[in-house]
């Protein structure tokens, strides 16, 4: 299935991803006349690596595409190198390119070489890059795992180790809430950020109510502010004063509640339907679930204060709360392939499976991390060629096939080896 044409994506920053990724766009640095032709703006970033941008990527393109994947240092002073290293990737690029090619080669170059003057790119490091050029296309991508140094100029990018990278089934969102505020996160197990909410999400009570919000005293109603670190506390002459502040209290919040909870699932759950823990206090918690008429609310959530925590311990704690989910999950996918298997719907064998690839018959690939089975495969037949573990040439035929599947529409999953249910490093399911 060829992906429909895209814009070029281009951002105005960088911005963290949930699976360490981040968008990096440099439309204002990059001289669109470079490129000889005019360079849109998109019309949306994606700032994780899931199937949009995987397919995005495998989309067949018109003329040579680049690819630079290498590992980056964090601290100080070792980061330093960073440009460096990009300096002599960019150089080794553009050797690829034969002495013919050289006036196509340049505009692909440009974007690749802005960056290395770009201070404000190089400040926050992450444990890779990926970076991808193409005419009328250019994408930069950090991400929090490391990546083996790849140079590549070929008709098509080299996604291959982003495979690796994708978690199928295992993000989620965190909304962390008070009743004053709240804040949304995405992410997975292995990173998380926070996002700006949609437009239509409320942030804030007075978002949600105006001017309806209830009268409090000012000498009988205080609250700890939007950090929600300390007590909230009344002083209060009277205990008639203190309970009508305190009812007006909590009506206001069962109505931001209600407000936030409709927000979220018309906004947020419909759009990226993904797990949702909710972080609030018990009392919150309680409140909210009353309330909540999304689907996608978490079973578990965390009973704590999300002020007072990190966005790593958030990342930790959600992803405990959604440990037992996820494992049904793959459950759930391993008793399908096995019920595939049985009725000659499915297979493990990987001559079979890259047949079926290339024909477009898998609906679902499951594939072992950091399993890899050197070859040459013929994606048109599913023919392939073994090659010996030490072969620098050889591609992987592990991803060769996911990449098949994914262009076709079909959808890959990677799994720890204990969760596999085949030890040939792969499973499919088919279609028919």
């Amino acid at each position: 299935m060829k992906a429909a044409a895209t814009p070029t994506p281009q951002s105005a920053g960088v911005s963290a991803d949930a699976n360490g990724a981040a968008a990096v766009d440099l439309s204002d640095r990059v001289d669109a006349a470079a490129t000889g032709e005019s360079v849109p703006p998109p019309a949306a970033q994606p700032d994780r690596i899931d199937r949009a941008l995987l397919m995005d990527l495998l989309t067949e393109r018109s003329g040579p595409c680049i690819s630079l994947l290498m590992p980056t240092e964090r601290s100080f002073p070792a980061s330093q190198q960073n440009p460096i290293r990009l300096r002599n990737m960019i150089r080794r690029a553009a050797e690829l390119f034969d002495p013919s090619q050289q006036a196509h080669a340049e505009p692909l170059l440009a974007p690749l070489r802005a960056l290395l003057d770009d201070d404000a790119f190089w400040q926050h490091p992450a444990d890779a890059l990926a970076l991808y050029s193409a005419p009328g296309y250019w994408w930069a991508l950090k991400l929090a795992a490391p990546l083996g140094e790849r140079v590549h100029v070929n008709a098509s990018f080299h996604v291959k180790p982003l495979l690796r990278l994708q978690r199928q089934g295992e993000r989620f969102h965190v909304l962390a809430l008070n009743r004053e505020r709240l804040r949304l996160l995405e992410g997975d197990r292995v990173a998380l950020r926070e996002i700006e909410p949609p437009a239509g999400v409320p942030r804030t009570l007075e978002d949600a109510l105006g001017s309806e919000i209830r009268e409090r005293g000012a000498d009988n109603y205080a609250y700890d502010g939007p950090g929600g670190r300390g007590k909230e506390a009344s002083r209060v002459a009277g205990g008639a004063r203190a309970g009508s502040n305190a009812q007006a209290q909590d009506i206001d919040t069962e109505r931001f509640f209600r407000a936030v909870d409709r927000a979220i699932v018309e906004h947020v759950s419909r759009r990226t339907p993904l797990p949702l823990v909710l972080a609030a206090l018990p009392a919150y918690q309680a409140q909210f679930r009353k309330l909540t008429h999304n689907p996608h609310l978490a079973e578990a959530g965390i009973d704590i204060n999300p002020d007072a925590l990190s966005v790593d311990e958030l990342r930790v704690l959600a992803a405990d709360a959604l440990r037992p989910q996820f494992e049904r999950q793959v459950d759930a996918l391993c008793d399908r392939f096995g019920a595939a298997f049985g009725a000659h719907r499915g297979d493990d064998r990987l001559p079979q499976v890259a047949v079926a690839a290339a024909a477009g018959r898998v609906d679902c690939l499951l594939l072992e991390a950091e399993r890899r089975v050197p070859g040459h495969l013929d994606p048109a037949s599913g023919a392939f060629i073994a090659a010996d573990l030490d072969d620098p040439q050889a591609e992987d035929l592990l991803d060769d096939i996911a990449e098949q599947v994914l262009r076709l529409g079909g959808e890959v999953v990677v799994l720890p080896p204990e969760r596999m249910p085949s030890r040939t490093g792969l499973a499919a399911i088919y279609r028919y």
